[in-house]
């Protein structure tokens, strides 16, 4: 069991290029190597005896189906050649059989969270180090110019996605337990949402975030947050640079 934890973590990591520390690692390099770990998982998913768990099994099948039958229209509509084709489809079929593996190997959920967890604190980590290093990069590739058109340097936040579904869950996590660390994570994630500087990671984020407050309130709390997000959206907002730039 061990072993597959291992190569769940690796498998992600390797997704994620490992965090390229100083540029070090080629894109090739990590493609290859998340390609060859994602084998590996495969074969052990392939050769466990252990059923998968309920999982909607049609949408996944036509999403891989989708992806197949991608590569051979591109093929025979846009003159590419079908080893192209299918080498650019290659993430995609990687990225979603990285479902099958979990299921196959069916990790403890105490393990999922606690990886979570230290994939956040990551997030945060590269995110200050890049900051800090500034125009200089820690994590990551280097640009010869950055984005600074939404009034900040716009330096991108790893694994955003992670970091949003942890917004969601400290929230929720919160209201059930009512422990004041969940607060603390709740604001670490927001923050991390709003310096991404994505405006729809940001808008439905936040949307999301505030249904989910809201969703066992009273009506008169319910209608007193509607008057002071409306109250902030139009007088708040428009006086802050870094959105202004974000609209523009």
């Amino acid at each position: 069991m061990r072993t597959k934890l291992y190569l769940i973590i690796l498998i992600y990591l390797a997704a994620h290029n490992f965090f390229n520390p100083f540029g070090a690692i080629s894109g090739m390099t990590s493609k290859f190597m998340f390609y060859l770990l994602s084998l590996i998982g495969l074969w052990f998913a392939f050769i466990s005896k252990k059923r998968v768990v309920n999982y909607p099994q049609k949408s996944y099948k036509m999403i891989m189906f989708g992806i197949v039958i991608s590569v051979f229209s591109v093929w025979l509509n846009y003159d590419q050649s079908l080893s192209v084709s299918i080498i650019t489809s290659l993430p995609y079929i990687f990225g979603y059989s990285f479902l099958y593996i979990l299921l196959k190997f069916s990790p403890d959920i105490d393990f999922l969270f606690k990886f979570i967890k230290a994939l956040v604190i990551c997030s945060s980590l590269i995110y200050l180090a890049n900051l800090l290093s500034f125009p200089n990069t820690v994590f990551g590739e280097g640009k010869e110019e950055y984005d600074m058109s939404r009034g900040f340097v716009r330096l991108g936040v790893s694994m955003i996605e992670i970091v949003v579904f942890y917004m969601f869950y400290s929230i929720r996590q919160y209201q059930s337990s009512k422990e004041k660390k969940w607060i603390f994570w709740a604001i670490l994630t927001g923050v991390l949402v709003l310096f991404s500087l994505t405006r729809q990671v940001i808008l439905f984020g936040f949307a999301f975030s505030i249904l989910m407050i809201l969703q066992n309130s009273k009506l008169w709390k319910k209608i007193l947050m509607i008057c002071v997000l409306v109250g902030v959206y139009q007088f708040v907002l428009p006086q802050i640079p870094i959105y202004k730039s974000m609209m523009e």
